[in-house]
């Protein structure tokens, strides 16, 4: 299908492009805007969460990340009264 950009009385003809065209990045560029207004391309659609970021070699840098960078969670006993 065609797009058309509206310049007054006259059609514009879009052509296809691509992100690396055009220079987006998924990540730096369409993640975020994405996940905080998911309803203008998909109105019943719930976003949970991102991906997950915490691989040695992500570029996503550490103090971005949503959860704390915690390694091991120490477990208590449990004790039945």
């Amino acid at each position: 299908m065609a797009i058309f950009k509206i310049l007054g009385k006259e059609l514009l003809l879009l052509h296809a492009t691509s992100f690396a065209k055009e220079d987006i990045k998924e990540r730096e560029d369409l993640q975020r805007p994405l996940k905080n207004q998911i309803n203008i391309i998909s109105p019943d659609t719930l976003i949970i969460d991102e991906e997950f970021s915490e691989f040695p070699f992500s570029l996503k840098p550490f103090w971005a990340s949503p959860l704390p960078l915690i390694k091991t969670i120490p477990l208590l006993p449990f004790r039945s009264l």
